[in-house]
């Protein structure tokens, strides 16, 4: 063998021992990445599947089911302009799934929180399907992704998010096959139509995905954009002969909040305080300036994961300022990174400074799940299971005690503080989501009559209000409606964040 053989002999053998040391170092970064995940999720999901109340804005996605489950059309204008002022704000896919499931008779809430953990499980798991080629990688990048504070605070929540997150991330999956195979449009087409039947805001996938088709051949993307706008106009206009033109109010009108500079950077402000999405986000950054540096726009061509991650980042920027908003803004720009940092992570050969780059970035990693799971409380990550959320329970618990014992069996109460005063609350609480409906009554979408109404002929037997809320000299929002409270109702009883007024004789 000669020495130019002996040679490359050499620096084969150098490079297959430096992959291998790198795939060791992903295996060990994402077994503690992981293990660190798997603890604080089941520990989290376990605590809030159990949980018996409103434990994150969870009951207007319930009386959305509810609803649908007593036969009544969710989008009607007798149901969110007249009483039970029930709004239905997002499409129904994932209402229509909980609400066909069997109900919980001591635990209303869950099965939609089941049906949301398993939709979450199924977005990590895209996670892992991108990331099959390095096993060590798609360990690190999943576990990462649990580790992303709103990830678990929202896996194991009645709430639609976490089915159009998993429908997003299988639409991205079947559209990166679809290029070899031209049959996988049509489920890539069908997966982000179901994703926006769940949540109209998912729009990432669909651009990405037609994006990508488009660079990668022109006819496969104008032909996934074709099918899953006709689609689009199809389950448009279903929607409009079985609902009526209460679906676009709800879905559209109903949600255009104001954007504001304040909701923007406090959004921010909590995401950039966790280590392990600030870890995410660099590894994205500096990942993908460095193939674009080296490919060009071939970086993109590839496959619809990088799209998918800057799609969805570009959403995100667009639309957290807006007045509603919050975290869980962030997670589907946190998955489309894990899945397309799991995707770069391929066991093959690369070259010393690429390897040394992989490494990095799994220790980087590693570093910050520890320095995580250091730094958070059980409040920065879960939503039930810590005495705050146990002193809500035990006020809703006792209010319920008072109003059983003092009123009506079945009481008719009007909610004017926030939507979590709900069951185990009895009889019938009317305004779903009072946060919203302020904003509608300011905005001038819908009267202020038919609540003001109900207060001056003091057709309710109680009402739920924010804490303080007195007469007195100077403006008064919403007078019409606080005036007619004043007058025909009193406090009886002070819980934190809220009272309780009772008709007055």
């Amino acid at each position: 063998m000669g020495p130019r053989a002996r040679l490359g002999c050499g620096t084969g053998m150098a490079a297959e021992t430096t992959a291998r040391k790198v795939q060791t170092s992903l295996w060990l970064a994402g077994l503690l990445v992981a293990g660190l995940a798997a603890v604080r999720t089941v520990s989290v999901s376990g605590d809030q599947l159990a949980a018996r109340f409103d434990i994150l804005y969870e009951t207007p996605n319930l009386r959305t089911v509810e609803l649908i489950r007593a036969g009544r059309n969710v989008y009607s204008p007798q149901v969110y302009a007249e009483p039970p002022f029930w709004i239905t704000v997002y499409t129904p896919l994932y209402h229509h799934v909980v609400a066909r499931l069997p109900a919980d008779p001591d635990n209303p809430y869950f099965t939609g929180r089941l049906v949301g953990l398993c939709c979450t499980l199924a977005a990590a798991a895209c996670i892992a399907l991108c990331g099959r080629a390095s096993p060590g990688a798609a360990l690190l990048f999943m576990g990462a992704f649990f580790l992303v504070r709103p990830v678990t605070q929202n896996a194991a929540l009645l709430k639609n998010d976490t089915l159009g997150l998993a429908c997003s991330a299988l639409a991205v999956l079947c559209a990166a096959r679809a290029p070899q195979r031209r049959a996988w449009i049509l489920p890539a087409s069908l997966a982000a139509l179901l994703a926006l039947s769940s949540k109209q805001s998912f729009l990432a996938a669909p651009l990405s995905c037609g994006a990508f088709l488009l660079l990668r051949e022109r006819r496969a993307g104008l032909a996934f954009l074709t099918l899953t706008g006709l689609l689009a106009l199809l389950a448009l206009g279903l929607a409009r002969l079985a609902w009526g033109p209460g679906f676009f109010f709800s879905v559209a009108e109903a949600l255009r909040n104001p954007l504001t500079w304040q909701q923007f950077s406090e959004q921010w402000a909590a995401m950039l305080r966790q280590p392990v999405f600030v870890g995410l986000l660099l590894l994205f950054g500096a990942g993908l300036s460095a193939q674009l540096w080296r490919e060009r726009l071939a970086a993109l061509r590839g496959s619809p994961l990088a799209l998918y991650a800057l799609a969805s980042l570009a959403l995100l920027v667009a639309t957290v300022g807006k007045l509603g908003s919050n975290t869980n803004y962030f997670i589907e720009p946190a998955l489309a990174i894990a899945m397309w940092l799991a995707a770069s992570a391929r066991a093959q050969r690369a070259g010393a400074w690429r390897s040394l780059a992989r490494a990095a970035g799994a220790a980087l990693l590693a570093a910050a799940a520890l320095l995580e799971v250091r730094l958070a409380e059980p409040p920065d990550y879960s939503v039930a299971g810590h005495p705050a959320k146990e002193r809500f329970h035990a006020a809703l618990e006792d209010l319920a005690g008072r109003m059983r014992a003092q009123g009506p069996p079945q009481p008719r109460v009007l909610n004017l503080a926030f939507a979590g005063l709900a069951w185990p609350l009895p009889g019938e609480i009317l305004i779903s989501d009072p946060f919203l409906y302020f904003l509608l009554w300011e905005q001038g979408k819908l009267p202020r009559k038919p609540v003001a109404e109900l207060l001056r002929r003091r057709e309710v037997d109680g009402v739920l209000a924010p804490v303080g809320l007195r007469p007195g000299p100077g403006p008064m929002p919403h007078p019409g409606i606080f005036q007619a409270l004043f007058a025909g109702y009193r406090p009886v009883a002070r819980f934190p964040g809220f009272e309780y007024w009772a008709r007055g004789d």
